[in-house]
């Protein structure tokens, strides 16, 4: 599926659709969408016929939101109400959902950043106020800015194929916070024994690759604009805190090296972070340098510099001593 198509497909025809369509309050999600999710960013949410409940944000609180227009796959969700200054609100959000498995949906914002609110993609108005679709969904946000959701309990409905530029046997460094742990002989990433779920050898490298404890991942979801390719890894830990360890984190990767053959990659936690691409990354993030013994997915990167021969191993060595 071409996303990129399918994001601006969806979002200019969310704009032809007449306004009318929104005018009339009140809507349902769709029946498969019942059942408790894990969200890329805000924790568990509950989602019912009518509402989702307990999205949290600095400036609300946690808050139950109802389907309040919907047109499509994009959806106007309103807040119960709650104070501020002094007076009543309701805050809202404008949603565009796409379903990536029956167990996982990726969504958009196409609400503008509210400085007001904490810089959150949301709206906050008087309860008195009449607000129509235009008042909230008023932007057009950056392809890469996905936020992601798998069903609890759905984890195998909602895992993908990794892409082919992250397959492969892996040794590794990986760089946070300015210190890089792991190398050759002492790190192992495994995506080749099954190409859904990355696999991280914490026994010989306790840095954790994606923010997990555990060390198994699971590809959600994944998309290549031009050269660079973005995938939504699944942390499969019992439980994940938040703070350290996380539930999801997008990973920017490319196969590249003027030295020899590698996947450069960086993460970063909950989302895609706007300025992230696979050699820089915020400091909550960090880098990887992936060099692969053994290949299993084939690209035209790895086929012209002959990948996963010998000379790769001193390439790998010349390259961590740098």
């Amino acid at each position: 599926m071409d996303f990129t198509k399918l994001f601006y497909s969806l979002f200019v025809s969310s704009f032809i659709v007449s306004s009318s369509l929104f005018l009339a309050e009140g809507c349902d999600f769709p029946s498969s969408w019942t059942g408790t999710w894990y969200s890329s960013r805000r924790g568990a949410l509950i989602i019912n016929s009518t509402t989702i409940s307990d999205i949290n944000t600095t400036l609300t609180g946690p808050l139950t939101y109802t389907c309040f227009m919907n047109s499509a796959d994009t959806y106007v969700i309103r807040s119960e109400l709650f104070t501020l200054h002094n007076a009543l609100h309701r805050a809202y959000f404008c949603l565009e959902f796409s379903e990536i498995t029956k167990g996982s949906l990726v969504y958009y914002h196409t609400t503008r950043v509210n400085p007001q609110a904490y810089n959150e993609r949301l709206k906050a108005y008087p309860s008195i106020s009449s607000v129509t679709k235009l008042d909230i969904c008023d932007d057009t946000p950056d392809i890469t800015s996905w936020e992601m959701l798998v069903k609890q309990g759905s984890f195998e409905d909602a895992e993908q194929d990794c892409p082919n530029d992250i397959r492969g046997q892996y040794n590794y460094t990986l760089t946070m916070s300015s210190s890089t742990t792991c190398g050759l002989g002492n790190s192992s990433l495994d995506v080749c024994t099954d190409v859904t779920k990355p696999t991280v050898n914490m026994s010989l490298c306790s840095t954790p690759v994606a923010f997990s404890a555990g060390g198994l991942l699971q590809c959600a979801f994944s998309h290549s604009i031009d050269s660079y390719t973005y995938t939504f890894l699944l942390n499969l830990d019992n439980t994940t805190d938040e703070a350290t360890t996380f539930r999801f984190t997008c990973l920017v990767s490319v196969v590249s090296g003027t030295l020899g053959d590698y996947t450069y990659a960086t993460q970063y936690p909950q989302l895609c972070h706007s300025s992230q691409t696979p050699t820089s990354v915020p400091s909550a993030g960090g880098s990887l340098v992936m060099l692969p013994s053994e290949c299993c997915g084939w690209t035209m990167e790895r086929h012209l510099r002959n990948v996963c021969d010998d000379d790769d191993l001193a390439h790998f060595v010349i390259a961590y001593l740098l």
